[in-house]
């Protein structure tokens, strides 16, 4: 079933890449801080599925690929937000022009991360019930 639903290089891309287990990051903050602003501007994405205990927030402002989060492979572009959950693995691969050298392209994201604990602290009041509930839901990913 899934030879019919995708091409090739993602089939390949998945066996390869996307069944392996998670590496395990953990994010760089400072002890005092409960969220880490983090700006990309890299030749290609960090290209391992991985995952972290801090829930993330990403704008991707250039570049192109192939993502899979909690499993599920997709497509990413510019424009594309994601709201991943707390541990979900995650990673996002740039189109194979990112890495054969013929071209000098640029993969940009800015990311939040915040910490699991503090944010749903902070997020206790009644008015923030529909946050609570989004966040409940990025556990599986959520392309925004």
């Amino acid at each position: 079933m899934f030879a019919e639903k995708w091409p090739t290089t993602v089939q390949a891309l998945f066996q390869n890449n996307f069944m392996q287990q998670p590496r395990t990051f953990l994010i760089p903050k400072s002890s005092n801080r409960s969220l880490h602003l983090q700006h990309d501007r890299v030749p290609h994405f960090y290209d391992l599925l991985h995952c972290h205990e801090e829930i993330q927030l990403s704008l991707i402002t250039a570049g192109r690929g192939m993502y899979t989060i909690a499993g599920q492979p997709g497509r990413f572009a510019e424009g594309d937000v994601y709201l991943l959950g707390s541990n979900v693995p995650h990673v996002f691969r740039n189109d194979q022009r990112w890495y054969d050298g013929q071209e000098q392209p640029v993969a940009e994201m800015y990311s939040v991360f915040f910490g699991k604990d503090g944010l749903l602290k902070s997020l206790s009041l009644p008015e923030f019930k529909g946050i609570r509930d989004l966040l409940e839901l990025a556990q599986r990913g959520l392309r925004l």
